[in-house]
């Protein structure tokens, strides 16, 4: 086995690169080629489009990327959290469904933590969310949620237990919401024109068909434990 040290993997991302890098290429078909190939995200775990590299090397390899000038995986924005939340806390179907395409950046994240009420105190969320039949059913309305307006999924906290101190019922379910529904619905407020949930607008409202709804697999934190995995997202 080769040893793992900033020569061999210098030389070993430089060798690929050299081979496979073609500014050509489409971004998406790009980015598909290298999130497979390891070294978009070489601290990630193998089987999950990285190369188990430790964290100290990931310079060494964007060294080569910036030498030969090829483009890497997407990793502005949201979607860093997006992603760092499913590859610790999510099941295989989450990883298999979401990873790649934040890689590629085919999928925009965004963040619903805060709520007008309470800010950045998102233990004192009371955005709301009630299971029926197979899903979740969420309402609620969510402030400084910025790129929300083009994203197509969102890192969601929601109460689902009001009967649990606020620290554990307040963000019980970490969920995945698909922000292209019908229950999902857009304004602007304040100077800088940050997207924000208003009352009815957004997550559902008082009438059933305005609810946002989320299956029961997108969720990631257990029931009354989301606090403790939004924490170090915050």
């Amino acid at each position: 086995m080769t040893e793992i040290n900033e020569d061999t993997v210098r030389a070993d991302a430089r060798a690929w690169l050299e081979a496979n890098w073609n500014p050509d290429y489409g971004l998406v078909e790009w980015r598909l080629k290298l999130a497979q190939s390891g070294w978009g995200v070489p601290h990630w775990p193998r089987h999950w489009y990285g190369r188990d590299l430790p964290v100290g090397l990931v310079p060494v390899v964007e060294e080569e990327f910036k030498r030969i000038g090829a483009i890497g995986v997407a990793k502005v924005g949201i979607r860093t959290l997006a992603a760092a939340t499913i590859l610790e806390h999510g099941t295989d179907w989450q990883k298999e469904k979401f990873l790649l395409r934040i890689l590629t950046g085919e999928d925009i994240w965004c963040q619903l933590f805060s709520e007008p009420g309470s800010g950045s105190d998102v233990a004192g969320a009371v955005t709301r969310a009630e299971f029926r039949g197979n899903q979740w059913v969420v309402n609620g309305q969510k402030v400084w949620t910025t790129s929300a307006h083009k994203a197509h999924w969102g890192l969601l906290l929601a109460r689902t237990d009001w009967d649990q101190p606020k620290h554990r019922a307040a963000i019980a379910a970490d969920e995945r919401l698909c922000l292209v529904q019908p229950g999902v619905l857009y304004g602007r407020k304040g100077r800088a024109r940050v997207p924000c949930l208003r009352r009815r607008q957004w997550l559902g409202g008082d009438d059933n068909d305005l609810d946002a709804r989320t299956a029961w697999r997108r969720r990631i934190a257990q029931l009354g434990d989301g606090f403790g995995q939004a924490g170090p997202r915050l």
